[in-house]
């Protein structure tokens, strides 16, 4: 499967914060269907499913995404204390990258939310490697907003994600001790990355939804230049059916 993980995050924060009228404290299930553009080189395009599976209370939250401790949890703002695996890279399986093996990272951090009047929101994470995987964090910030239109739920927002250098050589980066004739050493630097989310949530029923995602991020020169990477951007795409119970 490539990397479904941002198509998950946000049909999780889709669902969470559009779907408030669904009672905290239930099993939610659901399957999806998600697209990348290509990111790495050898790589194509193509389609793949991911389940998703989570149980919500009003204190805690366990899923495919990841643990989070609600520490605040009311309407207007919430502050959440988060534990996520990070899975390695979704390196194509061709001459290019074999001998590249990332271990799985696991990550804690935080997530906060404020939302204001007319439903626009600020948003704010951060998450950290505490399993030696990579050593690296990343943080990012959105502005968004929620609304609208008939039974539709819509959102929007734009943000940055600052990742440091010890994250990207784990993501596009090649040690001296990988590099061979097909692909040169290179350690790449920090990226501020400015990225776009959008999302409409339709309701089929009390308990059931049908969302779809489309982001795009520009993750700059440090991506440019890795011998891994066709571009410094990509773009993704996703649909989900999920059921609340």
């Amino acid at each position: 499967m490539k990397n479904s993980k941002m198509l998950i995050a946000q049909v999780c924060a889709v669902f969470g914060f559009t779907s408030a009228a669904m009672a905290e404290g239930n099993w939610t299930i659901g399957f999806g269907l998600g697209t990348e553009t290509e990111l790495y080189r050898d790589d194509d395009t193509s389609l793949s499913g991911f389940p998703f599976i989570a149980y919500d209370t009003e204190t805690f939250h366990i899923g495919f995404d990841g643990l989070a401790y609600k520490v605040v949890n009311t309407s207007r703002f919430g502050f959440n204390l988060n534990l996520s695996p990070r899975g390695g890279p979704d390196f194509p399986d061709t001459a290019l990258f074999q001998g590249l093996d990332r271990d799985t990272a696991i990550e804690i951090g935080f997530s906060a939310r404020q939302t204001f009047a007319n439903d626009v929101y600020v948003q704010a994470a951060f998450l950290h490697d505490v399993s030696s995987a990579h050593e690296g964090y990343e943080a990012q910030a959105h502005l968004g907003t929620s609304f609208s239109s008939g039974s539709v739920n819509f959102d929007a927002s734009v943000g940055v994600r600052y990742r440091n250098d010890d994250m990207n050589a784990y993501l596009v980066g090649v040690s001296g001790a990988e590099a061979n004739g097909s692909r040169s050493a290179y350690t790449p630097g920090s990226t501020l990355s400015p990225l776009a989310q959008f999302s409409a949530t339709v309701p089929v029923s009390d308990r059931a939804a049908v969302v779809g995602s489309l982001s795009y991020e520009r993750f700059g020169g440090s991506y440019d230049n890795s011998p891994l990477t066709k571009k410094g951007s990509q773009a993704s795409a996703g649909v989900a059916i999920i059921y609340k119970f």
